[in-house]
């Protein structure tokens, strides 16, 4: 890895991108007996070595199982048969671009280089468009799934808008994203990807529920305690409360709705309790206490009778009975519980921010079965519409793990960038499309290669250095530079990063605090060898100008 001194460029966002990929070998939950599932010896070696070459097929036309529902990932398509043809699209934070990988070679066939750290991809409803939401951006990007040509929808240069996590409606009129740092929900035509309108709703949006009639929009709030409710055509607003507690310091706020649309549950994270209102009243229901701070949060299930929840600071998963607002059992699956999701086989999978592996908890007796072993940090998982795989992006490393569903086991990995997050599957693709971009591979493949190389200076001390190797497994720091937070403010994150899943000893959280207080990290400068590239590149366009 070159060592270059780098230096600063008008572009601030792309500048403040940054993250080192650092595995650590972490220890797994003590339920017992649990099936721990390495990787795949034969058929790695059948698809090929890890290192971008050429892999085989993976995936047999026309396998089927009875449909399913993934709560999070659900492609906007019934599942059903399918032939093993499309494009996934994977958003790579500290890369700061979207990949595109052919879901049939395993091959990537584009790379879009952007700034702002994109953070998750979603298709549209009529699967033309896929959305990419940079976290730290000042625009949403939105990428034609027929040409691979890219959209700008731009939401202001001087004031970064921060978009954050999407939503649609149910006719796929509208799009919906949450600007977090300006506060507002931005409304977006889903169909042409023009922006319809901003409407100012309080700090912090994080999450976003749409009524299955397309009438109301939930969108609730890392820094407010309460929920907003946005009436779809007037853009009027009101405001649900949910907690008498502070939370301007931004905490956790996952939100799901449950299918019939009957039940909204949020995640009062600093309050370690659930929220429930009724959607039609919009009146409170019920609060579950004794939920160790719950940050994601999903209804499970075909009715979604249990609602479960990823408890990332001590590494636990919670369930919760929709009909008596009771826990039913909280359940340690690992460090920094990211996710819990419906999987095709009836099961409920787990990604996890500080482990190297994804949990299978059996639905009946609400225990684990099988720990997949993946990359570092699995933090989403998105199941083919055949039920057979599972795409988990291990945004702790540089790739996807495909995932056998029935075999509980990893069958390969493709590499994508570095800190892959959100990824959408695009299955309509035309053949000669598909064979068009395919010639484009080797290139990409260089390209992909560019983006996973850091170019940065050596650590400057120790601090320095246990800091860059410790935090930045889960975090780019992009996302630390940006926080408000200042002098002894870090001690508690720290701490609270630590029972997330963060490895470090008592010495060297020490370090990482007074590393923080003194605001080192808001002075670092690194990129990738792409992004270097593409700044020389600009500047020997401008001296021949």
């Amino acid at each position: 890895m070159s060592r270059d001194t780098l230096f600063r460029w008008g572009l601030p966002l792309i500048a403040a991108v940054v993250a080192v990929a650092v595995g650590l070998v972490l220890t797994g939950p003590k339920n017992e007996p649990i099936e721990v599932v390495p990787v795949a010896t034969e058929p790695w070696h059948a698809y090929g070595p890890y290192e971008g070459q050429p892999l085989a097929p993976i995936v047999d036309a026309n396998f089927t199982t009875a449909a399913f529902k993934s709560q999070v990932c659900a492609p906007p398509w019934s599942p059903g048969v399918w032939d093993g043809e499309g494009w996934l699209f994977a958003a790579n934070e500290v890369s700061n671009g979207v990949s595109v990988i052919d879901a049939r070679t395993l091959k990537p066939v584009a790379f879009f280089q952007m700034e702002g750290t994109p953070h998750h991809v979603h298709l549209s409803p009529n699967g033309k468009w896929a959305f990419v939401g940079p976290r730290y951006g000042w625009y949403a990007a939105a990428i034609d799934t027929s040409t691979l040509e890219v959209k700008y929808i731009d939401f202001g240069k001087d004031d970064p808008a921060h978009p954050l996590h999407w939503g649609f409606d149910p006719d796929g009129k509208y799009a919906f994203v949450s600007l977090n740092r300006t506060g507002e929900l931005a409304v977006i035509d889903a169909v042409t990807a023009e922006l319809i309108t901003r409407i100012p709703i309080g700090r912090k949006p994080r999450d976003i529920a749409v009524t299955p009639d397309g009438k109301k929009v939930f969108v609730s709030h890392q820094a407010e305690g309460y929920v907003s409710v946005v009436d779809v055509g007037t853009w009027e607003t009101r405001r649900l409360h949910r907690s008498d507690t502070d939370y301007s310091a931004g905490h956790g706020s996952g939100m799901d709705m449950s299918d019939d649309g009957k039940l909204l549950v949020v995640s009062n994270t600093a309050d370690n309790e659930l929220a429930f209102f009724d959607v039609e009243t919009e009146q409170l229901v019920a609060k579950v206490g004794n939920v160790p701070a719950p940050v994601n949060v999903h209804f499970l299930g075909q009715d979604g009778a249990i609602v479960g929840t990823g408890n990332r600071s001590d590494g636990s998963v919670t369930f919760v009975d929709r009909e008596t607002f009771t826990i039913i059992k909280t359940l340690k699956t690992g460090s920094g519980a990211n996710i819990p999701s419906l999987g095709p086989d009836g099961n409920i999978w787990v990604t996890h921010n500080g482990e190297r592996y994804l949990s299978v908890v059996d639905p009946e007796t609400l225990e684990v079965t099988h720990n997949i072993m993946v990359q570092q940090n699995p933090h989403w998982i998105l199941f083919s519409p055949d039920g057979r795989y599972g795409f988990a992006t291990n945004w702790g490393g540089d790739s996807i793990s495909v995932i056998d569903v029935q075999k509980k086991q990893q069958v390969t990995r493709v590499r994508t960038g570095l800190n892959p997050n959100g990824v959408a599957l695009k299955v309509d693709v035309p053949r000669h499309t598909l064979a068009e971009w395919r010639e484009k591979s080797d290139d990409v493949r260089q390209m992909i290669h560019d983006a996973s190389t850091l170019v940065m200076n050596e650590p400057r001390d120790e601090r320095e250095r246990v800091f860059l190797n410790t935090c930045l497994t889960c975090h780019d720091v992009g996302r630390i530079v940006r926080n408000n937070h200042s002098g002894e403010d870090w001690i508690p994150i720290v701490e609270r990063m630590k029972g997330n899943g963060a490895k470090m000893t008592p010495e060297e959280q020490q370090m990482i605090v007074e590393y923080l207080m003194d605001d080192m990290h808001k002075t670092l400068e690194i990129r990738t060898k792409l992004e270097q590239q593409l700044l020389e590149q600009k500047a020997n366009l401008g001296d021949q100008v």
